[in-house]
């Protein structure tokens, strides 16, 4: 390492780097100030650290062991994602496809553990002990799949994770040593799960992500507790899981959908369900506002999709898939056009 490096902007002036200043050759001053991170990568890695590092914290006095009945839908998901995500690692470091486990270790980790996971277990884990080591099981999962790929955290965190008492998930083999790099690649071949549940969660995170993209069209405020108005079936899937969705989706109420409901109309699996109480009578005028644009816009959309479409060299020349995607792209603006059409009547 060196004291001193160029400026990017102009590599005739010199900044201080931290290990200069840390060993005492340079000093941070005006003509060489210290060397600041200029790459939002290092802010990306940063934070794939800290949640990484972070999720320890909801571990307090883990069960020793864990059954397939102790398993709540959301640990049925996680666990079939870190299945999933240890076959595709498994398989892309014995093809040397290192960008491939790049990617599935950074799914798994960020959108799936990170987003979903630890998210949905904050109202529960705190008092689950058999959750807790789930969570404890996982971190430690992904902390072996990471290793080859970021060595220095998971060395750092893996005393932390073995500082709790041993215990084992039903079907989850984890042969620990003092090292992670000397510790067993994880098995979990013998790991029984309930795929019906699994299908479950999938449906509870479809519903989460249209309520949460309808909250965010509308500029609800993140900490509102709105209404959730719906089909029989969709009712029945929001309370089997009220916790989980009540919190990832900040709701107040799950209501059934009635002929006279009002609301925001969004769309699940082909069903119409309505959000109520999003905004309050300030918010419902400046939001009409936008609306009627959008309806402009997104009218403008669909008649030059269809024109395009109306265009028989266009369909009879171009590539099929492109063909398609401007199909797929008419319904998706027609079915906007319907809900921003009924969210304003």
């Amino acid at each position: 390492m060196a004291p001193l490096q160029s400026s990017p902007d102009n590599p005739e002036n010199k900044m201080s780097t931290l290990y200069g200043l840390l060993v005492g050759e340079v000093e941070n001053n005006d003509e060489t100030p210290l060397a600041i991170n200029a790459s939002s990568r290092f802010d990306v890695g940063r934070n794939f650290a800290n949640k990484y590092w972070n999720a320890l914290m909801n571990v307090a006095t883990p069960a020793e062991t864990v059954a397939k009945n102790d398993l709540l839908a959301v640990d049925h998901w996680m666990l079939s994602r870190v299945v999933d995500a240890t076959e595709k690692i498994e398989k892309a470091l014995g093809e040397y496809q290192f960008n491939t486990a790049v990617e599935a270790i950074y799914d798994v980790l960020w959108r799936d553990f990170c987003d979903w996971y630890l998210e949905a277990i904050k109202p529960t884990v705190k008092e689950s002990p058999a959750q807790q080591r789930v969570l404890l099981t996982v971190v430690d999962i992904l902390s072996r799949l990471l290793h080859p790929i970021c060595p220095f955290v998971t060395e750092a965190i893996w005393p932390h994770i073995q500082s709790f008492t041993n215990g084992n998930i039903d079907g989850v083999e984890l042969v620990a040593e003092e090292l992670v790099a000397n510790s067993s690649w994880p098995v979990l071949v013998n790991l029984q799960l309930d795929e019906k549940i699994i299908s479950s969660f999938e449906d509870v995170r479809t519903l989460v992500t249209a309520i949460r993209g309808a909250r965010a069209s509308q500029n609800v405020k993140p900490k509102r507790k709105i209404d959730l108005i719906a089909s029989e079936r969709i009712q029945s899937l929001a309370l089997e899981h009220t916790v989980v969705v009540s919190s990832l989706a900040s709701l107040e109420k799950i209501l059934l959908l009635q002929e006279d409901s009002d609301g925001f109309a969004i769309f699940i699996d082909g069903e119409t369900a309505l959000l109520a109480n999003m905004l309050d009578e300030s918010e419902t005028e400046d939001n009409a506002t936008r609306l009627i644009a959008e309806i402009a816009e997104l009218e403008k959309k669909v008649a030059g999709f269809k024109g395009r479409l109306a265009n028989a060299s266009y369909v009879d020349n171009a590539p099929d898939h492109v063909v398609q995607e401007t199909r797929d792209m008419l319904a998706k603006c027609e079915a906007e056009l319907q809900a921003a059409k009924g969210t304003l009547a």
